[in-house]
């Protein structure tokens, strides 16, 4: 169980940095789109068709993942049954934003089921602490030192900078 918990920290590290680079780059078009219609009157068409891809990607459903995952999959199959596209300048074939959307809901589903076996596990092997440390709340001592990457010895002086 608990290289699958350890895979499951990697795959949630690297879809946070995805999610928060897509953000990060919408942001930054739709910036730019708004400069260019207030000082050019001009657009660079899709912004926001985009920026709407790039929201519907990056959000979390922890409620109802499992249902979530489920219609998201027929919709997606849906589209791509029809060759569905756009009814945008860009005419993006749907499959494509609808298939990260699902890949993103997919990955939450797992993670979810992923670490509540494994906190169920350790509890069964009487390991609360261990429960804890993996699905329980961090303590402000906890919060501070990965903040400040310390465990202790940099406060103690034995540690680098």
């Amino acid at each position: 169980m608990e290289p699958l918990v350890r895979l499951s920290d990697r795959v949630s590290t690297l879809a946070a940095w995805a999610g928060g680079g897509i953000l990060f780059a919408t942001a930054v078009m739709i910036a730019i789109e708004v400069v260019l219609r207030k000082l050019f009157a001009i657009s660079m068409g899709g912004a926001d068709e985009l920026s709407n891809y790039a929201l519907a990607i990056s959000s979390l459903f922890a409620g109802c993942s499992l249902v979530v995952s489920y219609y998201a999959f027929r919709v997606l199959w849906t589209s791509i049954e029809r060759s569905s596209i756009a009814n945008t300048p860009l005419a993006t074939p749907l499959w494509i934003p609808q298939g990260l959307w699902f890949a993103g809901i997919l990955t939450l589903t797992l993670m979810v089921f992923i670490l509540l076996s494994g906190t169920i596990c350790r509890l069964a092997a009487g390991d609360a602490a261990g429960a804890q440390a993996l699905s329980g709340a961090s303590t402000i001592k906890e919060e501070i030192e990965e903040e400040t990457g310390s465990t202790g010895e940099r406060a103690a002086g034995g540690g680098p900078p």
